[in-house]
């Protein structure tokens, strides 16, 4: 039996809420449990609740789940921008890069999208912006062109925000996006993405079955 409960953060932590991210349920791991917190509005202006699902006999820190909402709702605004510089620094290494964004684009995300090695340097230097699904197909030709490089330069939660994130709200090829992680040999990103909740409930029935086996 688990424990349910309902926080009015408006009321429990005296503060008015200007903005929140709403993806995906936060899950926070306490003594090798999890518990599963979910925001949802109740259409009162400024007020927003959480339902915490959390095994019996763990407590929870209502203030703590607020900042780690908080902090897990996305990346710092400048850090991302350094990180996707980064990223396009590494791609102006590529052979034939643009060829390979172009038919990246088409192939994970439908798009027609031309970016010319002149465009794909001014993104490195911070002069040009990238969509996060073209920040996505630079991530997926490093993997499989500077894969080591990659590895490297960028932890796992930072492979799985700019690569698997935009790739799992899309109805993309799940074998052939496991295929792909599975290059980089981090067993930890392939378990991110089994377990995300749109990864979860579309990846196709044959994959449930054979990773239950």
């Amino acid at each position: 039996m688990k424990n349910c409960c309902i926080i009015d953060l408006k009321r429990e932590l005296k503060m008015e809420i200007c903005y929140v991210a709403f993806e995906n349920p936060l899950t926070l791991i306490k003594n090798n449990q999890k518990i599963l917190i979910t925001p949802f509005l109740t259409g009162e202006d400024g007020n927003i609740k959480m339902g915490i699902d959390a095994p019996n006999g763990v407590s929870v820190d209502r203030e703590e789940i607020y900042i780690r909402k908080q902090k897990n709702a996305q990346l710092s605004e400048a850090d991302s921008s350094f990180k996707i510089q980064q990223i396009f620094k590494l791609l102006f290494t590529v052979t034939y890069k643009s060829e390979l964004l172009e038919k990246t684009a088409k192939r994970l995300f439908n798009k027609d999208k031309i970016l010319t090695p002149t465009a794909i340097l001014k993104v490195s230097k911070g002069e040009a912006h990238a969509t996060a699904w073209l920040v996505s197909c630079a991530v997926n030709i490093l993997i499989h062109e500077k894969c080591d490089q990659l590895k490297d330069m960028f932890p796992i939660d930072d492979i799985f925000h700019f690569w698997a994130k935009p790739l799992l709200k899309t109805d993309n090829n799940y074998e052939e996006m496991i295929a792909t992680a599975q290059r980089l040999k981090i067993p930890e990103l392939i378990e991110r993405i089994n377990t995300s909740d749109s990864f979860r409930y579309r990846r196709p029935e044959s994959m449930i079955e054979s990773q239950g086996m």
